[in-house]
């Protein structure tokens, strides 16, 4: 009996593993590059609503979500925000720092835990509307879900990384020039060297692959980002 016991022991610590999101924590989840740092990283990456932006819309988006034990983020809620559009581009640019995060604890035990954020949006007198809003942005042919294909069946996970258990996501920029070729790839944001060199090598692979940025219908060169996650099962 002692013997059978000790067999559903550890089924039974498992089972115990905490799973409840906290409101409040020991140690509050942060960005792992600091808040700062996060702001700019919005800064750079938010792509202003060009509904929004004709109509004058403006002012902060409050977001809740989950920061989970891993870093990685979910359950996102719009508290409130001036516009639906704006709420839409807050949550898809506060998604790509999804494993950038340190996960909150208490005791000492990562926990997960609720973050509150509030993401500004403002429109710039002087921004030129020409450079900023008035044209379409350059995408990948058959749109993101034959990007995701395409990066998942070409992605190779370097030995180093899964040896040292490096994980996490990059965030490749490139150039779509005027006649649909890419140049100017690099990694703008990364884990580590080695994830960012297989990205972009994998980047490099999508010559062909892109439709360029236009304006008043004709073709134009601009720049875009996408991330890619590297993951171990």
């Amino acid at each position: 009996m002692r013997f059978l016991f000790l067999l559903i022991l550890p089924f039974l610590i498992q089972a115990q593993e905490d799973t409840t999101v906290y409101i409040v924590a020991d140690q509050p989840p942060m960005y792992r590059d600091s808040l700062k740092e996060l702001y700019r990283f919005m800064f750079e990456n938010i792509d202003y609503p060009i509904q929004a932006r004709d109509k004058g819309v403006e002012g902060r988006v409050f977001l809740r979500f989950i920061v989970e034990k891993d870093g990685s983020l979910s359950n996102f809620l719009p508290l409130k925000s001036p516009d639906d559009l704006l709420t839409k581009e807050a949550i898809r640019v506060v998604k790509l720092t999804s494993g950038d995060w340190i996960a909150g604890k208490n005791g000492g035990e990562l926990v997960r835990v609720y973050n509150n954020l509030a993401v500004p949006f403002e429109i710039v007198a002087n921004e030129p509307l020409i450079d900023s809003i008035r044209k379409k942005k350059p995408h990948f042919k058959g749109g993101v879900v034959e990007l995701s294909r395409f990066i998942a069946n070409n992605v190779k996970y370097p030995r180093q990384a899964l040896e040292e258990g490096i994980s996490g996501k990059v965030i490749i920029s490139l150039v779509v020039e005027e006649d649909s070729s890419i140049s100017n790839i690099k990694a703008v944001k990364s884990p580590h060297e080695v994830l960012s060199k297989e990205a972009v090598r994998v980047a490099e692979l999508m010559q062909g692959h892109w439709n360029p940025a236009e304006l008043g219908g004709k073709n134009i060169k601009a720049t875009t980002t996408f991330p890619i996650s590297f993951t171990m099962n």
